[in-house]
C-alpha cells in the first residue's frame, strides 16, 4: 500500500463519513488507500475536542497549522509562474490557487500572500489584478461565446453590493463558485471555495448547463448547509439557476 503523507479535502469528507458509520481505522485506510498511520494521525490531530471528527473542522485546523509553519516559506519564481498561469488563463481566485496547490502537494504561499503579490504587481504597472473578479476588467469567459446569449440570470446581485463582512473574510461560510473547462472544451468541473479557510470542494459535471451545475452544487454543499452564508459567482449562464 502506498504511504501517503498528505490527506486531501475530499479524503477528509470520506473519512468523516466512514468514521461516523463505525468503520475501523484499518477499514478506513483500505477504503481511502491511505496508510493506517496517516488515518491515526489525522483522527488524533484534527478531531474536535470531544473526539468527533468533522471534515470541515479538520481542514480548518489543518490550514491554521499550515499557515503557522508556512510563515518562513519563501515566495519563488515557480510559485509566481503557477499564480500567473491560473490567474491569466483560468481566472482562478487566490483561494482557489492556494486550495488547488495544497490538494496536489504543490508548494505555494497563503492566499493572503497571493493577494499581496497581485497588489505589488499592480503598483508596478502590472495587470494581474484585472483577472480578479473584483478587478476593473470585465470578466470574460475563457471558453468563448455563450451558445445561448438570450439566457438571463434572474434576481442576480451585483458584487458591488456584497457586504464588507464577506469582502474582508471576517467569518466562515462565504463561498466562491466557478467552473473549469477541460482541454478542447471537453468536460468540466465545478469548484466551490470557502473564502476564509480556502477549503475547496470539487465535483465533475456531466454537462455545462445550469441545471446540472445547480444539482451538483447542492450535492457538494449539503454537508455544509449550516455553514453557508453566501456564494459568489461570475455572470456565466451556467449560474442561471443560482437561486
Amino acid at each position: 500500500m502506498k504511504n501517503y503523507n498528505h490527506i486531501s479535502n475530499h479524503q477528509r469528507i470520506e473519512l468523516a463519513t466512514l468514521h461516523r458509520n463505525g468503520y475501523s481505522v484499518s477499514n478506513i485506510s483500505k477504503q481511502l488507500k491511505l496508510h493506517r498511520s496517516t488515518v491515526y494521525r489525522e483522527l488524533k490531530r484534527n478531531s474536535r475536542p470531544r473526539g468527533s471528527y468533522d471534515a470541515y473542522y479538520a481542514n480548518e485546523v489543518s490550514e491554521i497549522r499550515k499557515e503557522r509553519f508556512a510563515k518562513n516559506r519563501k515566495f519563488n519564481t515557480q510559485m509566481m509562474g503557477v499564480i500567473n498561469e491560473k490567474l491569466e488563463f483560468q481566472q482562478w481566485s487566490p483561494e482557489q490557487i492556494n486550495g488547488y496547490c495544497n490538494k496536489n502537494n504543490i508548494p505555494m504561499v497563503s492566499h493572503e500572500r497571493i493577494y499581496q503579490y497581485i497588489h505589488e504587481d499592480k503598483e508596478n504597472g502590472g495587470k494581474l489584478f484585472e483577472h480578479l473578479r473584483t478587478g476593473k476588467k470585465k470578466y470574460k469567459k475563457r471558453y468563448g461565446k455563450h451558445k445561448n446569449p438570450r439566457i438571463i440570470i434572474k434576481n442576480k446581485v451585483s458584487i458591488d453590493e456584497r457586504p464588507e463582512i464577506i469582502n474582508n473574510k471576517e467569518r466562515y461560510g462565504d463561498w466562491e463558485i466557478d467552473t473549469i473547462i477541460g482541454k478542447n472544451h471537453k468536460g468540466a468541473i465545478v469548484t466551490v471555495v470557502e473564502r476564509k479557510s480556502s477549503f475547496i470542494l470539487v465535483r465533475k459535471l456531466k454537462g455545462k448547463n445550469a441545471e446540472e451545475l445547480a444539482k451538483q452544487t447542492i450535492r457538494l454543499m449539503v454537508p455544509y448547509k449550516e455553514l453557508v452564508h453566501s456564494i459568489t459567482s461570475d455572470n456565466g449562464t451556467e449560474f442561471a439557476n443560482h437561486e
